[in-house]
């Protein structure tokens, strides 16, 4: 039984069309998992320089894996205060109940790592909610007692958590004395 449906796509305040809850939605409860075509980075970089996808639509799943998302998984909003998040590689789950006639949204930001390109790229973010950070970028820039929060209800996808496990690591190297 899915959660939600195409039957659940409706006009959203964020932008365009988003997905709403029909039902209430516990917390923890599995939304969806997000479809559409896995592709390599060649091949994503190949489609967004010939114009046959925008920078801003494949998901990342890993580290040079991605997804063209199927139209429905495609309707799923951004929100700087998310009721959502990916975890794995591209599931979707409640990190708070969600009200019936509730937008479902996740933080479009966890999903990006630290590289080159994405120092430079940022989305205008439309949530409205408190304490909007007014755009989307890569998961460095989420506040860290939001990202905190975020790991303590066991969303990021496993390349994000991999990538920022990393980073500790490598920080805790540097101040150790030699």
């Amino acid at each position: 039984m899915k959660i939600v449906t195409d039957d659940d796509v409706a006009a959203s305040t964020i932008g365009g069309q988003g997905v709403f809850a029909n039902a209430p939605i516990a917390r923890g409860d599995i939304i969806h998992q997000m479809g559409g075509e896995r592709i390599n980075l060649a091949t994503c970089i190949a489609r967004i320089a010939t114009l046959q996808l925008r920078i801003d639509d494949p998901l990342p799943i890993g580290r040079f894996t991605y997804i063209v998302l199927d139209a429905f998984s495609n309707r799923f909003n951004h929100s700087c205060a998310p009721n959502a998040l990916l975890r794995m590689q591209a599931e979707l789950f409640a990190i708070r109940d969600i009200a019936a006639g509730e937008e479902i949204t996740f933080d479009y930001s966890t999903t990006l790592r630290r590289m080159f390109y994405s120092r430079f790229w940022r989305m205008p973010c439309n949530c409205g909610a408190p304490g909007c950070r007014h755009f989307v970028s890569d998961v460095k820039t989420i506040p860290r007692d939001q990202l905190r929060r975020y790991i303590q209800v066991g969303g990021l996808q496993d390349f994000i958590r991999a990538e920022l496990a990393e980073d500790v690591r490598m920080a805790e190297a540097l101040t150790q004395p030699s």
